[in-house]
Formats: C-alpha cells, structure tokens, sequence
C-alpha cells in the first residue's frame, strides 16, 4: 500500500502545492481572504478528484472486476474524512475557542460532536465492509482515517480539561459509548441484512392477480386456435420443474432467514442453546470477506481510542513542559494519564468479555 502511494504521489501535488501557496499568502497579504477562499475551494476539489484517480489506478493495478465499485466506496470513505476535517477545522475550532471556556462546556461539545456524526461514520462501516474485491486484510484499512477524524476532537477536549475529575468522567463517557457501540454492532449488521433479504424474497415470491391471469388465458386461447395445440409437452414440464425449484428454493430463503431471526432472539432473551450469534450470521450465509471485514472493524476503532488518548494527552503535557509547568503538575498528569489508559482497557476487555459470552 505505501508502495502504491509513493507511485502516485504525483496526484497529491496540486492540492498540497495550493495548500502551501494559501499559508504563504496569509503571510504575504493578511487581507485577502476572498482570494484565499477561491484557492482553498479549488484545493478542496483537486483533493477529491486526487483520491478518485488514486483508487481507481488502485483497482486497475490490482486487477479487480468491480473497478466502478471499488473506487466509488473507497472514495466515499475517503471523502467522509476529508470533509469531516474540514468541518472541524473552520466550523468548530472556531466556536471551541469562542465557547469551551468550562470543562462542562467540552464534554457538551464532545457529546453534540459524536451524535452528529454518528450517521455519516456508520455509512462509512458499512461501505468498507461491503468491499468485494481487494487485499481481504487491507480493504479494513480505509475505516482508519474517518475513525481517527471522529475520535480526535473529542479526545482533544478531553486532554484540555482542568480538573482530573472531569477528564475521567469525559473518558469514561467516551469508553462507554465505545462499549456500547462495539457490542451492538454485529447485531446491527445481522438485522440489516436480516431485513434486507426478506424484503426481497416478498418481492421475488409476489404473485400475479387475477387480472393478469385474465390476460395471460386469453393470450393463450388465441394463440391454440391460430396454430393449433401445443406440441412442446417436454417443455412445459421442464418449465414446471424449474418454477418448482426456484419456489422451494425461496422457501429454503425464507426459512433461512426466519431461522437466523429466531436463533437471535432465542440467544437475547436467553431461551436456551439456539446458536447464537454466530449462527445467527451462518444462517444468514455472510460472505467470510464481510465477517473478516466487521472483526477488524472491531479492533481498528479499539486501536484508534486507544491511540488518539495517548496522543491527546501526550501532547498536552509535552506542550505544558516546554511552558515551565512545574514538575508535580507533569507527574500528576503522567499519573493521571495511565489511569485513562486503564479504564480504557477495562473497557475493551468488557467488550472483549461480553462478545465471548454471548457468542
């Protein structure tokens, strides 16, 4: 992957020669910002089309069937990131400065800034755990940098508290969240595509009305008495047949998919040995592609908490040593940063705990 990179790095160059000709122009001349923004609109855009281009050559070069598809959600993921950065450079930096004078005021920020964009990060989930084709063990990967968009901002707020008090209390709203959202998920899954597929089996097994079999007599009527009485009796049998196939072979569908609804019931209300989760999935026949892909899910976003709090934290007391804090202020909060990091994974290992049991 970073081989590829280094190859089409080329691709990257107008976006981030636009971005250094915008920072020296804020230099040059304070008081041009409409100029600025025209050039900053443009960098945006090349930086969309640069990711399309990239992935599209990245499924050529990997000989993929489904290029379309694969650049189409590879850049979507991409482009969520992006835009999510975005958002939190000019939209919110700015009203965190103006606004998150208490620790109150960050963990109401932290909290609106999850919920907000929950949605767009679960389209995300989705898309890259829909990738068909590609390296099994890299298509994951691109989950990472809308995971470390989303987490960052909360965790900054959280470094930035006053009070060890309330950084615990953001921490462990965080982890909680996390927990929470990490045990649900292979439910969420199992229910989507639970719907999913008995929404189309009521399609495909809908009948025609008495209307069109109205029709359908009266076509054939006219068409015995034009050329007389069918011949192709082998055929029509042959045709019963297949119709008979394909009707229990909707049947067993059904019954599949009624199956996995039963078993996840009877494993949530605890009615006994009914299978579980995971045969709730292989009933459901979930490619091992999109199983790999939600597992790794799992412990990417676990990584990205994990190493967004280090990061946060880190910065904040290197930040505060290089301004001549005193020694117990940095070992206070060296004390205090293994604690976060503890209670984090306390939480994985609940999420770790729970999986295996109910699983």
């Amino acid at each position: 992957m970073m081989t590829r990179l280094k190859k089409e790095v080329v691709l990257f160059l107008p976006p981030m020669a636009l971005s250094l000709f915008i920072s020296i122009d804020h230099q040059l001349d304070p008081d041009g910002h409409e100029r600025r923004q025209i050039i900053a609109s443009i960098m945006w855009s090349s930086t969309y089309v640069a990711a399309c281009v990239y992935f599209l050559r990245t499924a050529g070069s990997l000989g993929m069937r489904a290029k379309r598809e694969y650049t189409i959600k590879a850049t979507a993921a991409f482009a969520v990131a992006y835009t999510m950065g975005l958002v939190w450079i000019y939209a919110l930096s700015p009203k965190y400065a103006a606004a998150a004078s208490t620790d109150g005021d960050r963990l109401r920020m932290a909290v609106i800034y999850q919920a907000v964009l929950l949605p767009p990060i679960g389209l995300v989930n989705k898309l890259v755990r829909s990738l068909k084709e590609g390296p099994p063990t890299c298509n994951s990967l691109h989950i990472t940098m809308p995971a470390m968009v989303y987490i960052l901002f909360p965790r900054m707020l959280q470094s930035e508290a006053v009070k060890f008090s309330s950084k615990l209390v953001h921490s462990v709203f965080m982890s909680l969240f996390d927990l929470i959202t990490d045990i649900s998920a292979p439910y969420w899954v199992l229910l989507y595509v639970w719907a999913e597929r008995l929404v189309k089996a009521r399609s495909k097994k809908r009948t025609p009305t008495g209307h069109h079999l109205t029709n359908i007599a009266r076509a054939t009527t006219e068409e015995e008495a034009i050329s007389g009485p069918p011949m192709g009796r082998d055929n029509d049998a042959m045709e019963r047949q297949e119709s008979e196939r394909n009707d229990s072979h909707l049947l067993r569908r059904q019954s599949s998919i009624m199956s996995a609804a039963l078993s996840l019931s009877g494993a949530q209300l605890g009615c006994g040995p009914t299978g579980g989760l995971q045969s709730a999935l292989t009933l459901l026949e979930l490619s091992p592609r999109y199983l790999r892909g939600l597992a790794d899910q799992t412990h990417i976003w676990s990584n990205c908490e994990l190493t967004a709090l280090l990061f946060t934290n880190l910065s904040v007391l290197t930040v505060q040593g290089y301004a001549g804090a005193p020694w117990e202020q940095l070992v206070e909060g060296g004390i205090g940063l293994v604690l976060l990091v503890a209670f984090e994974q306390l939480f994985e290992m609940c999420v770790l705990c729970v999986m295996m049991r109910w699983n």
